[in-house]
């Protein structure tokens, strides 16, 4: 038995103690509350007024009442966020922050870091199911988390448990159209859930298990399944000291019937994913003024790619391909948060980080046979301080970092921010930088290409203004940034390298980002909740580099970055109902079209604006008080059948119509 299984079955034995109860879920979407502490952004518990960085916090309650069952999907609603999936559900979905690259946002779950070395990420597999919330920091917090935070973070805290013990089972099924060649008939879906939870003022639990499975909007060859286990556990046995043991393990296996231009050619192909992501944080107040923070976590992925030929007349191109890779990432972090006054905390921490990325290639095709295996390793150690200021009407902010790595030497990042707040208004600002160091590809690559272990981190530098009013008795809230930043020292590939035995890769190429990002909110005693956003972008590459990648030409917009997006969302909540709908807008952006057979390096294209609209219902079937709680839930995605593209030649994914029961029962 794969010992990751091991794991999880042990881990769940463990936590397992009696069930849950769950209330309903009626309770409008708000991410404006003010009064939530945050600790993303500073890894201190600071009121989301206090904090001097834009942040969004989603529930995942209200994401589950709304039938939200993707992260991906609920990260949509972030203003400064584009999301991009490449086809169906399970297809490589990528995060842009501000205009960074997609592997410039840190992911984390439960403080654990679940990006590759390098900052490689797929979002598209995270369920709702199992999230408590989700914290979106925008702006570099490479201070606090090191690499790869280079445009921000989003973390996932899962579940916690409190109160008396609740179970929680929810199902449901979706009907959907196909896309592309052969669309006849619809997809079908299905996903299935359950939570265990409780707590009590020494332990608190919470345990989850959710399968999703799907036959894909193409016509074949795309089914998708995925299991997730997770679960956390926390004990405090004194008023001195607490800790907590968290797990999440996910399985997926995605068929994909595209090429890299989109065309449905393959009829086996498929990716699979096995994710496990252990933390354990701990902490203890050794006196009135000293706290010491403990954080040891470790994160692994392996992943399958396989293209059997499907035939013995599939003798072209790249069928008879297979691919493994294994990569890790364990960390043991300590800290200390030091409190010379009531206003003043002074952190102070160390990190040390081992990585590994184990590799193998083979390829029968045409451009084969080829085979290839590689095992490497670096370590990271670095040094942390911030300082936080946090008085009745203000905070200040100002921290900085060394990082020394065995593959690029020492690298320094720092950032400041100040934020006064009074009555109902907000207004802050700040600056600093980021950093991400290369892949491990990039670093050690042989064969078709080859790495370049000489490469530098890639750097940003950020500023941002903004402003946040409460009127109307609290009803009503205006919010506004302004953000630019710069990204110097990219890491390009280049296919004619300056000298025969050169690596492929060099730090050479520049590029800016800058925009404003618009917010507001009107909730009231009615029920009645109004969600509106509006981001403007503008993206341009300052250095081509070589000049030779379509993908960054000097003075072009980076691609897949909409330069507009809009939002619109309104609700009403009564008391077994529970409706939204909602209008997104997205607008052009540049891409590369892969299908024509003669310019094998891309054409570069506009794709075209396009707007979907989302609706969602629920209602309370029972609500029994002590008795068993029972909701009918309804959502249908794209309602209008709007057919666009986030990735050139990818349709994206059509209606989806879904129908699902959660049942809560409290012992």
């Amino acid at each position: 038995m794969d010992r990751r299984i091991i794991v999880v079955a042990a881990f769940v034995t463990a936590l397992a103690p009696a069930p849950v109860r769950l209330t309903a879920q009626q309770t409008p979407p708000d991410t404006f509350r003010l009064g939530e502490l945050v600790v993303t952004a500073t890894r201190l518990p600071l009121p989301r007024a206090a904090v001097p960085a834009a942040v969004t916090v989603l529930r995942g309650a209200e994401l589950r009442a709304r039938g939200v069952r993707f992260v991906a999907d609920a990260l949509r609603e972030v203003p400064g966020l584009a999301v991009v999936r490449s086809g169906s559900t399970g297809a490589l979905t990528s995060l842009f922050a501000r205009g960074g690259e997609s592997d410039y946002i840190q992911v984390l779950v439960d403080g654990v870091q679940v990006n590759d070395p390098g900052g490689t990420f797929n979002i598209g597999h995270f369920t709702t199911d199992d999230i408590e919330r989700i914290e979106i920091v925008r702006g570099p917090v490479s201070v606090v988390w090191g690499s790869d935070a280079v445009t921000g973070a989003v973390q996932i805290f899962t579940r916690r448990g409190r109160g008396a013990p609740r179970v929680e089972v929810t199902a449901g099924a979706g009907r959907g159209s196909r896309v592309g060649e052969q669309a006849d008939g619809g997809s079908a879906s299905f996903n299935g859930s359950g939570t265990v939870s409780g707590g009590g003022t020494r332990t608190e639990y919470a345990i989850n298990a959710a399968r999703h499975a799907t036959d894909g909007a193409y016509a074949f060859n795309n089914d998708n399944t995925s299991t997730t286990v997770s679960g956390r556990m926390g004990v405090r046995p004194d008023e001195r000291t607490a800790a907590a043991l968290s797990l999440r393990w996910t399985d997926g296996v995605f068929h994909y019937p595209t090429n890299g231009a989109g065309a449905l050619v393959d009829a086996n192909q498929f990716r699979s994913s096995d994710n496990l992501s252990l933390g354990l944080e701990a902490s203890r107040v050794i006196s009135a003024v000293i706290e010491a923070h403990l954080s040891l976590s470790s994160s692994t992925g392996d992943y399958r790619t396989e293209d059997a030929p499907d035939g013995p007349a599939d003798t072209l191109g790249s069928f008879a391909f297979y691919s493994t890779d294994a990569v890790s990432r364990r960390a043991a972090d300590v800290r200390f948060d030091l409190r010379p006054s009531s206003i003043v905390v002074i952190t102070v921490g160390g990190e040390a980080e081992r990585q590994r990325a184990r590799s193998t290639i083979r390829s029968e095709s045409s451009f084969g046979p080829f085979e290839d295996a590689s095992d490497n390793e670096r370590t990271s150690r670095a040094f942390y301080a911030q300082t936080v200021a946090h008085a009745a009407d203000f905070t200040v902010t100002a921290g900085g970092r060394l990082d020394g790595n065995d593959r690029f030497g020492t690298f320094r990042t720092w950032r400041a921010g100040v934020n006064w707040h009074t009555g109902g208004l907000i207004l802050r600002a700040a600056a600093g930088t980021g950093f991400k160091e290369p892949t491990f590809f990039e670093n050690y690559a042989s064969g078709f290409a080859r790495g370049n272990p000489a490469l530098e981190p890639e750097r940003s530098r950020n500023a941002e203004v903004g402003a946040e009013q409460t009127l109307v008795n609290g009803r009503l809230t205006l919010a506004a940034t302004a953000f630019t930043q710069d990204f110097d020292n990219l890491i390009q590939y280049t296919g004619s390298p300056p000298a025969p035995q050169d690596p492929n890769y060099f730090n050479i190429a520049a590029a800016e980002a800058s925009g404003i990002e618009v917010a507001a909110r009107w909730s009231d005693p009615s029920g009645l909740h109004v969600a509106a956003s509006w981001e403007h972008l503008e993206t341009k590459v300052l250095d081509a580099g070589f000049g030779g990648d379509r993908a960054f030409l000097e003075g072009r917009p980076l691609l897949r970055r909409p330069k507009q997006r809009a939002a619109l969302r309104a609700g009403w909540t009564a008391a077994r109902w529970n409706m939204t709908a909602a209008i997104t807008r997205v607008g052009r952006r540049d891409d590369l079209d892969f299908s024509d057979p003669v310019e094998f390096a891309g054409i570069r294209v506009v794709l075209p604006a396009y707007t979907t609209v989302d609706v969602n219902g629920g209602y309370a079937l029972l609500r029994g008080g002590a008795g068993p709680d029972l909701d009918l839930l309804v959502r249908i995605d794209n309602l209008f059948d709007q057919r666009y593209t986030e990735i050139a030649n990818f349709p994206a994914l059509p209606r989806n119509v879904y129908i699902g029961l959660r049942a809560g029962i409290g012992l």
